[in-house]
């Protein structure tokens, strides 16, 4: 971070920089001077390997949006499943259930986003509002709703399949569970076309079958490893299965 800014300058208001686990003091200190925006990724395996301080950047001053670092076998786009996994990551590591509410966790991708990418400040989130009348949509995992900041709980933590529409700027994008913009079936037909044949171009076909060590153990096969660096204390111990210890 610190070359980054001081050696390359490249460091700002137009800089998105993801994961970004690990970031001392000074480093924090260096986004908030630069207001360089983070985007945090809770669900990608960079977050087990390391942390992204993101209530300490948020304290700090620093925009911090929340993302999904794409479609890996293990995660998707689904922004529900990175909020409630956002919440849990940052509350366990401080062992304290009232970290990142749903609130801000709910501004992460949306007012904050929209800021981090330029966007100014995008949608607005209302706060104290009071919902009337009756939810057509309601769905047993929202049910029954109760205090006000419960029914807002309730409803950051859903699914992306509890979206029965999306309004963007006044246009209806999705009603009834329907995208209007596009052909979904031709969407996907094509995503899975391109799909095969990038596997093809770069001989990985061998990935999509299952390997070893994925039934009946509680390891599998080892992934890269991240390098300490000096004069970083180590981690949690490596997890070892039990039959493997030393007698």
């Amino acid at each position: 971070m610190k070359f980054a800014h001081e050696e390359l300058g490249i460091l700002g208001p137009d800089a998105l920089l993801s994961h970004s686990t690990d970031l001392t003091g000074e480093e924090i200190e260096i986004c908030r001077r630069t207001d360089t925006r983070i985007v945090h990724n809770p669900s990608a395996i960079a977050s087990i390997q390391g942390r992204c301080p993101v209530t300490e950047l948020i304290d700090a001053g620093v925009t911090v949006m929340l993302g999904s670092d794409g479609v890996a076998p293990d995660r998707s786009y689904d922004m529900f499943r990175h909020l409630f996994q956002a919440m849990r990551y940052h509350r366990f590591y401080f062992r304290d259930p009232s970290v990142l509410p749903p609130g801000k966790a709910l501004e992460m991708v949306t007012i904050d986003a929209a800021r981090g990418a330029g966007h100014g400040e995008g949608p607005r989130v209302a706060r104290g509002r009071q919902e009337g009348g009756r939810d057509p949509h309601r769905h047993v995992q929202a049910a029954p709703l109760s205090v006000q900041h419960a029914r807002l709980s309730r409803r950051v933590l859903r699914n992306g399949n509890d979206v029965d529409t999306v309004i963007v700027n006044g246009d209806i994008l999705m009603e009834g569970r329907r995208v209007r913009t596009v052909n979904e079936a031709e969407v996907l037909d094509l995503a899975q076309r391109e799909t095969d044949a990038a596997l093809r171009r770069t001989k990985l076909e061998h990935l999509l079958a299952i390997p070893e060590r994925f039934w009946g153990v509680t390891k599998g096969l080892p992934s890269r490893v991240r390098a300490r660096r000096p004069n970083e204390e180590a981690g949690p111990r490596a997890h070892v299965p039990l039959r493997e210890l030393p007698s």
